[in-house]
């Protein structure tokens, strides 16, 4: 039986060396530390294309808050124009 399986390793093992080096030469699997480099560069990029949900936020309140400002302002302008006021 162990020569049987042997014999079949021995058959396959071109196509089994073709097809890790092929895995290796592409990539595909990877060590941990590459890993981790390649995350680190991933959050990089995000940090530097998009705005965190927080800051976001913040920023629509004082947007709203500088809108609603500016109507009331209008406001008072067409109260003095129509001499309203």
């Amino acid at each position: 039986m162990d020569n049987l399986a042997f014999q079949d390793i021995i058959q396959y093992a071109p196509w089994i060396l073709v097809a890790f080096l092929f895995f290796k030469q592409n990539r595909m699997f990877v060590t941990p530390e590459m890993l981790q480099q390649e995350q680190q560069r991933l959050y990089e990029k995000i940090e530097t294309k998009f705005v965190q949900k927080e800051v976001h936020n913040i920023a629509i309140t004082e947007l709203k808050a500088d809108i609603s400002d500016m109507k009331e302002k209008i406001d008072q302008i067409y109260n003095k124009v129509l001499g309203i006021d």
